[in-house]
């Protein structure tokens, strides 16, 4: 840093803080993707920590970290300053609107006051890296995402072959999609993103849907969606069956895909990720080349809890029913197994919130 911002906390009791994006037209609108914010942090006295953190429209902590402030310059702007801090923070946006960035000095790693704190904050930037959950360019492995094939790790970039984007020339649930496989049921395979270095998908503590289409290249594969924190912790998962194939055709529409959801609850602000794995049946069991396409990947804020978190089967009966859920209707909606809405439910088997059920 030749520049810095000089920023300090003189009392426990006292906010000392700088930000950015909350002043009226000097606002930090964002889009849906992925962002890193990076700078660099000195001391300017002592051995201060700060604590960076990225707020949403709704004035609620996405993504924070706290760092010591290396490279102290003694008080002194007669110095260059060496060995500071570079902070890397990923965060997701999910929320359309204006943001704000926060550096705060602390006394120590869990963010307690104290007592003259001063740091320096600078080289700030931030960095929109899209986003991950979007497919988009056709025959190219994307950024963001750890593939296994037949346990091998698939490099991002351009593919001709094995697992890639495929684009389908006539449209559907799916213009563009995610092609897996698991060719051979002895070796892992799966697509999952939020554990690559530099897309970190980060989530405020809440409840939500993660969603998505997925529709079988040939024959009719299971897929199983999870969702995981970073500790490996299974929040939610579920497994759905691909009813329609496209017959390893890109020409072609996808509007038979079947329709699946995971309900979840974070529980604090943290990074978190998703995995899709083929599968050969609802229990999850292995198969031979079992080729899945899935994609139109939406998380948002819903209405799970941490007792009401889907884990469970869903063989995505019928179309209707796939696009009632989709088009967001109420949680009391039933169908049976004609795709026919029923008010009452009574004795039989129905679908629930894409779930089969059985009344009795």
């Amino acid at each position: 840093m030749t520049t810095a911002f000089y920023v300090r906390e003189i009392s426990p009791d006292k906010a000392g803080y700088i930000e950015y994006g909350g002043q009226s037209g000097y606002t930090l609108p964002l889009v849906y993707g992925e962002y890193q914010l990076s700078c660099n942090i000195a001391a300017w006295k002592g051995s201060p920590y700060v604590k960076v953190e990225v707020f949403d429209p709704t004035n609620t902590v996405v993504a924070s970290t706290i760092v010591k402030a290396n490279g102290c310059v003694n008080g002194t702007k007669s110095t260059a300053i060496k060995g500071s801090t570079r902070v890397n923070l990923l965060f997701y946006s999910m929320i359309k609107g204006n943001y704000k960035l926060r550096f705060t000095p602390v006394a120590d790693a869990k963010g307690n006051g104290g007592n003259w704190e001063e740091a320096l904050v600078g080289n700030v930037g931030l960095y929109f890296k899209g986003n991950p959950l979007a497919f988009q360019n056709a025959n190219t492995v994307p950024e963001g995402w750890n593939i296994l094939d037949a346990g091998q790790k698939v490099a991002a970039g351009s593919a001709v072959s094995g697992p890639r984007i495929f684009q389908f020339s006539q449209g559907g649930y799916l213009p563009t999609g995610l092609y897996i496989r698991q060719s051979d049921a002895s070796k892992t395979a799966y697509a999952e993103v939020g554990t690559v270095n530099g897309y970190g998908l980060s989530l405020k503590k809440g409840s939500y849907n993660l969603s998505y289409y997925a529709i079988g290249w040939a024959g009719n594969p299971y897929v199983k969606c999870e969702v995981f924190d970073e500790n490996n912790n299974c929040l939610g998962s579920q497994i759905i069956r691909c009813n329609n194939n496209v017959g390893k055709s890109l020409n072609t529409n996808t509007y038979g895909a079947s329709y699946g959801v995971v309900n979840f609850y974070a529980n604090h602000t943290g990074y978190y990720h998703f995995r899709w794995t083929p599968v050969a049946d609802a229990y999850g069991n292995s198969g031979t080349w079992l080729e899945v396409v899935f994609g139109h990947i939406k998380i948002q804020q819903g209405s799970a809890s941490a007792k009401s978190m889907v884990i469970g089967i869903n063989d995505g009966t019928t179309t209707a029913i796939n696009n009632a859920v989709e088009s967001g209707e109420k949680q009391d909606v039933w169908f049976n197994l004609q795709g026919q809405r029923v008010a009452k439910p009574s004795r039989g088997i129905y679908i629930h919130n894409g779930k089969k059920v059985i009344c009795r």
